[in-house]
């Protein structure tokens, strides 16, 4: 059936539950792609492929699969990420281009962003010249912050978001004062907007799709002191890991879903590569939400090199699951490119790989993390067009500040997907999204 309306999963989802393991209900793979094809799969209903790579394969067996083996699994293994190391930055050509008069001012000291003063945003509602141009603006700084756009309206940001990508994901979640069901609506006064948004950690948005949101905008109708958002350069992040650890984790999987009860296979679940190449830019960056109840865990592929001693590890060994996990994974996530398709598969719990991740990013030093991290302190009034697959963000605990003593922050917020495009890690194997 088509989802719609989801919700992301409780704090409390077990991705081992005996629910999910007994469920017979046949996971759909489903495509952003026009082209499917269905095919039979043994003891399942019809499948249909997303990509030419993949072949028939039970969704009731991949759900049973990896949670089985993640029940049984005799030992969980840690991603160590460390060893940073001096990054480099750039700056691009700030001059007006086309039918974009402005200039963008570039934040101090920093690898991506800038502010715009003086700029009408609505110049550019219908002008797809100047929507091309803009867009070339936000693949150069990744974040673009219009000052002062205090007669833009709902119907404005809808009409902009349009220009910048489909607005067709299914995930609107519509607050009652919202005025487009389209616009999420935050606050820090649940009678105003949804409270709590993204506060759980590092992310991008849009894990549970098969493609993460390319862009999202922000209107801050109304700003309050200390009410910032913190940015992160994913790029600036990969380029500090030494070339072991990058190997390590471009051969991660990033694992999520929503739904009312996955256990039941009533939602979708979607498995996303934490390391892909921007589709713009072609710099490597990250998918991943460092918030523990957004990631059901992650799959790890096993080296091409790894294969016979793996293999006939399973014989001996009793790895019946790990020998299922790979007959159901390996048509999902291999290209049939010899020497380069992963010879097996483990899937490890969320939280071992996550707490890297945080402490990667917690060790950066100061000088780098004034060059990749920046502070964005808003003001009525502002407009944010961001490049959400190069940047991640995360609120600032004083987004929460009570309105009585702080004031009310309300802010509208847009998310779009590139409907044509899809992330595929190192080796060029597709993410997966799986529907029931």
């Amino acid at each position: 059936m088509q989802v719609t309306a989801l919700r992301p999963l409780q704090a409390d989802a077990n991705i081992a539950s005996s629910s999910f393991v007994a469920a017979h209900a046949a996971w759909q793979l489903k495509s952003s792609h026009p082209a499917q094809t269905s095919v039979r799969a043994t003891g399942s209903k019809n499948i249909s492929v997303m990509s030419g790579s993949l072949l028939a394969a039970s969704g009731a067996a991949l759900s049973a699969a990896m949670w089985t083996a993640s029940a049984r699994r005799k030992a969980s293994s840690r991603v160590v990420l460390a060893g940073l190391v001096k990054c480099k930055s750039g700056r691009v050509d700030n001059s007006p281009t086309g039918s974009l008069d402005f200039e963008v001012e570039p934040f101090p000291n920093c690898t991506f962003g800038g502010n715009i003063t003086g700029y009408d945003l609505r110049t550019v509602l219908g002008d797809d010249a100047a929507t091309r141009e803009l867009r070339k603006k936000l693949a150069s700084h990744r974040l673009l912050v219009f000052r002062g756009q205090h007669e833009f309206t709902g119907a404005d940001h809808i009409a902009l978001s349009e220009q910048l990508g489909s607005m067709d994901h299914g995930l609107h979640f519509a607050h009652p004062r919202a005025p487009d069901r389209r616009l999420l609506r935050v606050s820090n006064d649940k009678e105003e907007g949804f409270v709590q948004v993204g506060t759980s950690g590092w992310h991008v948005d849009g894990v549970m799709l098969r493609a993460p949101f390319s862009v999202q905008t922000m209107h801050f109708v109304s700003a309050i002191p200390g009410g910032d958002t913190l940015f992160l350069d994913l790029g600036e992040l990969l380029e500090a890991l030494a070339p072991d650890e990058l190997d390590r984790i471009r051969r991660l999987w990033f694992l999520s879903g929503v739904g009312d009860n996955l256990g039941a296979c009533n939602g979708q679940l979607s498995i996303l590569p934490l390391v892909y190449e921007h589709p713009v830019t072609k710099r490597e960056t990250m998918c991943f939400h460092l918030g523990g109840k957004y990631c059901l865990g992650w799959i790890k592929e096993e080296p091409p090199a790894s294969g016979i001693a793996g293999f006939i590890g399973s014989l001996l060994g009793g790895g019946d699951d790990d020998y299922e996990l790979f007959d159901v994974l390996q048509p999902l996530l291999t290209t049939g490119k010899t020497g380069q398709d992963p010879t097996g598969f483990s899937v490890l719990p969320p939280e071992p790989t996550l707490q890297a991740l945080r402490d990667l990013i917690d060790r950066f030093g100061k000088k780098s993390k004034q060059r990749a991290i920046w502070r964005q302190e808003w003001a009525s009034g502002d407009v944010a067009i961001i490049d959400n697959l190069a940047l991640a963000h995360l609120p600032a605990p004083g987004t929460q500040a009570s309105r009585d003593d702080e004031g009310l922050r309300l802010f509208h917020r847009t998310t779009m997907v590139d409907s044509g495009w899809v992330p595929r890690n190192a080796r060029g194997a597709d993410s997966v999204l799986l529907v029931a």
